[in-house]
């Protein structure tokens, strides 16, 4: 049973993960890092600083700070 829900959630992480990484404008290849002991440091560092403000060659920024409500007055965050 362990197994079945292990491999469940691989898929979802691992997207996760490499949406992680395009927020940072780094490409999903970087995940492959991790097979050694020392890419687990910088995919670390990838995971926790912010990302690139704006849209970058992966897409538009998912954090909008000036994000229109639906109907409503742009509202700002932050």
């Amino acid at each position: 049973m362990s197994a079945i829900v292990h491999l469940v959630h691989s898929v979802p992480s691992l997207s996760i993960f490499v949406r992680r990484l395009h927020d940072t404008d780094r490409s999903g290849w970087w995940y492959f890092a991790a097979v050694t002991i020392v890419g687990l440091i910088p995919l670390f560092i990838f995971s926790v600083i912010r990302g690139t403000a704006g849209p970058n060659r992966f897409g538009p920024d998912p954090v909008n700070t000036e994000a229109p409500l639906a109907g409503g007055p742009t509202v700002r965050f932050g």
